[in-house]
């Protein structure tokens, strides 16, 4: 009989728990994430973080993927900053910037227009002040 071999038997029932699969794992990386935007990429400080990676290990999300979605969020973005020079305070210590720093290059300028974009749209400061001063030629860089 024509289609009637074991592996499309397989094959079939194998897409439909990869589906299920796929729902599920999205969801526990949308909850590491945020998690992660919260309060750090740190689980032993986050224990938001912590639950979200006990309830993906509960649904055997491999270790590498739990990685990358915590490490993708705000603190990847800090850790650029860090390396390039720039020093990021926690956002929930409040003080007045009492220096500005330049910023002259192109990428450093993108990482912390993005930082400053975090920052406002997932509320982690009430009063957040930027002390960057971005070049107008980077500016106009970054809006072509």
């Amino acid at each position: 009989m024509a289609g009637h071999s074991k592996w499309s038997k397989v094959k079939h029932i194998k897409a439909r728990v990869d589906a299920i699969k796929g729902r599920v794992f999205s969801k526990c990386a949308h909850e590491i994430a945020l998690a992660a935007r919260a309060g750090g990429s740190d689980p032993a400080e986050n224990s938001r973080l912590r639950t979200a990676i006990d309830s993906a290990k509960s649904v055997s999300m491999p270790k590498d993927n739990i990685d990358r979605v915590a490490a993708n969020e705000l603190g990847s973005t800090a850790n650029a900053l860090r390396t390039s020079g720039l020093n990021i305070i926690s956002e929930k210590l409040v003080s007045i910037p009492q220096t500005s720093c330049v910023v002259s290059d192109l990428s450093t300028a993108r990482q912390v227009l993005k930082l400053d974009d975090l920052l406002d749209d997932y509320a982690d400061t009430l009063n957040f002040m930027t002390n960057f001063d971005v070049a107008d030629p980077i500016l106009d860089q970054l809006a072509s």
